[in-house]
């Protein structure tokens, strides 16, 4: 889903000004929180000589006024004075210039840093389980895609805005100044010129949210469509969908371009008022100078400042809707970031040392998701998790089994902390998880999950990603590929440089099977106390995977604890030492426990859970493990 589409519109005009005011809100927010003291200075700075240089600007029609106002009276000095003084203004105009560029340049760079420092601190600080139950909006492209519209809108206010401003204020000041009655018809070119702009961006907030809603979608579907040619080519769809999206299109463009047309026509009407204002405001400094009211030089800034209001009016209105139209978007990213982090380190929080041995124990845990947006007239939302007991003692490998649904993933969840129990407590070395400080714990445990995550970058950058800065020091290419060897992580001839392999854009140059195996690799060489592994091999075959198993089995010495999740019963037989079997919650009563069953073997398991003969009697076990099942 795009956030986007949610995008709430302002159908009034009441709603439309309201939006404003919130947009107004939001610039000042954005200026608190996302700007440091040392940008705000460089801004300044930047501030101080873009007002010169509007200033000097704007002066030099006055300065040019004495060359005809020279010329009128037939006064060389006059005219020599004018020329000076354009040549100096426009001098001190091109300094004032390049002061301002050379501050922006570093105005841009901090801007961009401090936005990508606020969202990446702002990300991290979320707990795995916020970022899954808030994908829809804590997603990669919907957080980009603020971060962009977030960055252009600061650029426009900074560099547009401002210049765009000052220049209209002065340029209407030095037009009163100089003739009051132009500075009256240019004023109800203003008046008009604003209505009309609040009038058309409504329009356009109204007509082309609901376009752009279609067009997002539409595009979707296309690289859906793209992403998934497999698919389409196999089941002969290629030209129905080629004739789909050709419609689909037309459809969407032709209510675009009529809607388009209409604007174009508006804004010709409004433009032909403004610039007729314009001609007014001219033609009455010329019956002024005809009449020798005004000198003939003055026509020249009545008309180019009369002309400077008129066109930053037309600005105005330009980043006005740029404001409203992009502020909906940023607003909504920043709500999402700024969702107070769960999942934190406490006050008091201990840390566990990377040498100590872990025992893990769930004690009467139970978790039930947060309500989503459209839960709310469900009666109840399921639990994940119900009365969880179990331990995993020193040296221990426990299994969980169970059926899809289950929960196991969830306890994983509990292990790593992605968030808290609902009910209950995990509890390590005999303290509360929450009571343990994150980082430490994460650098006690060693995490294979199901689908690999691999950087762009080498084999070796992504083999000690993990690894502690000191540890990392310690470990040699000969260490790496001894341990790669007992893993059989084995990359044939796509290793064409050894361990400086560049294995591409999430792995793109490995296979499954090898990018899973990589990051197996990459969970081992931490020297982990605890192991939690999520259906490690479940993207290789069984040939190696038995070889995986057995690298695996040499890594579980007698002191390091493993919880692995696996499908596959073959995949946990004879790599661990406890079982564990979780009831779906949907069987339970309600203070049912959901542990089904915890044995030390298969034949054990076998007797007394009926979940597990079930997942056995499912995988087609071979008849004579099953007679020995039930010796």
């Amino acid at each position: 889903m795009d956030f986007e589409d949610g995008k709430k519109i302002p159908n009034t005009v009441r709603e439309y000004l309201t939006s404003g005011k919130e947009s107004i809100r939001m610039l000042a927010w954005i200026w608190k929180h996302l700007q440091n003291a040392e940008q705000k200075f460089w801004i300044r700075k930047m501030s101080v000589f873009l007002f010169l240089m509007v200033v000097t600007q704007t002066l030099n029609p006055f300065a040019v006024s004495y060359i005809f106002k020279g010329l009128e009276k037939r006064n060389s000095w006059i005219i020599i004075w004018g020329i000076l003084g354009s040549f100096t203004l426009i001098f001190l105009q091109k300094l004032f210039d390049y002061k301002k560029a050379i501050y922006r340049e570093r105005v841009l760079s901090l801007l961009q840093e401090n936005i990508d420092s606020y969202i990446t601190r702002q990300l991290f600080e979320k707990s795995l389980g916020q970022h899954a139950h808030h994908s829809s909006i804590l997603n990669v492209g919907n957080i980009d895609k603020g971060r962009w519209k977030l960055l252009e809108l600061q650029s426009q206010m900074l560099y547009d805005g401002f210049q765009v401003i000052i220049t209209l204020a002065l340029s209407y000041t030095l037009l009163f100044l100089i003739s009051p009655i132009s500075g009256l018809f240019i004023t109800f070119a203003v008046i008009a010129n604003i209505g009309w702009t609040f009038f058309l961006n409504h329009k356009v907030v109204i007509e082309c949210t609901s376009i752009e809603k279609r067009f997002r979608k539409l595009n979707r579907w296309i690289v859906e469509l793209w992403e998934k040619v497999e698919r389409v080519k196999t089941s002969g769809k290629t030209n129905q969908m080629k004739r789909e999206i050709t419609a689909e299109f037309k459809s969407i463009s032709q209510d675009d371009v009529r809607f388009w047309h209409w604007f174009i026509g508006q804004n010709y009407y409004r433009d032909v008022v403004t610039m007729t204002t314009h001609t007014v405001v001219v033609a009455y400094g010329a019956w002024q100078a005809y009449h020798g009211k005004i000198l003939y030089g003055d026509l020249y800034p009545i008309y180019a400042w009369s002309g400077a209001v008129v066109m930053n009016i037309w600005n105005v209105s330009r980043i006005e809707h740029m404001i409203n139209w992009n502020m909906p978007s940023i607003k909504s990213k920043l709500d999402a970031l700024v969702i107070p982090p769960e999942a934190t380190d406490s006050n008091d929080a201990i840390e566990i040392s990377k040498d100590e041995s872990i025992v893990l124990d769930f004690r009467n845990v139970s978790y039930l998701y947060p309500e989503k947006s459209g839960d709310e007239g469900k009666d109840e939302v399921p639990h994940a998790l119900r009365h969880v007991t179990f331990s995993v003692g020193l040296g221990e490998k426990v299994a969980i089994i169970g059926k899809s649904g289950a929960g196991k993933s969830t306890l994983m969840k509990l292990a790593l902390r992605s968030m808290d129990p609902t009910n209950g407590e995990v509890y390590v070395n005999g303290l509360d998880l929450r009571n343990v400080k994150y980082d430490s714990w994460m650098r006690a445990i060693g995490y294979i999950p199901q689908k690999p995550q691999v950087f762009d970058g080498t084999i070796r950058y992504n083999m000690m990603y993990g690894v502690d800065e000191d540890l990392a020091k310690e470990i040699t290419d000969e260490a790496i590929w001894e341990l790669m060897g007992e893993l059989q992580i084995d990359f044939g001839k796509r290793l064409r440089n050894g361990l400086y392999t560049q294995v591409g854009h999430n792995g793109i140059e490995l296979s499954g099977g090898q990018a899973q195996r990589l990051i197996i690799g990459a969970a081992a060489i931490k020297s982990p106390r605890i192991m939690l592994i999520d259906e490690a091999t479940s993207s290789l075959d069984p040939t190696t995977e038995r070889k995986v198993q057995a690298g695996l089995a040499k890594l579980l010495t007698k002191d390091v604890s493993a919880v692995v999740i696996a499908h596959r019963l073959s995949t946990v037989r004879h790599l661990c030492t406890k079982f564990v079997v979780l009831k779906s919650t949907d069987d339970l009563k309600e203070e049912d426990s959901q542990v089904e069953a915890c044995a030390s073997s298969f034949e054990e398991l076998y007797e007394i859970s009926p979940t597990f003969r079930m997942l056995w009697d499912d995988q087609e076990i071979k008849l004579e493990e099953r007679i020995v099942a039930n010796m």
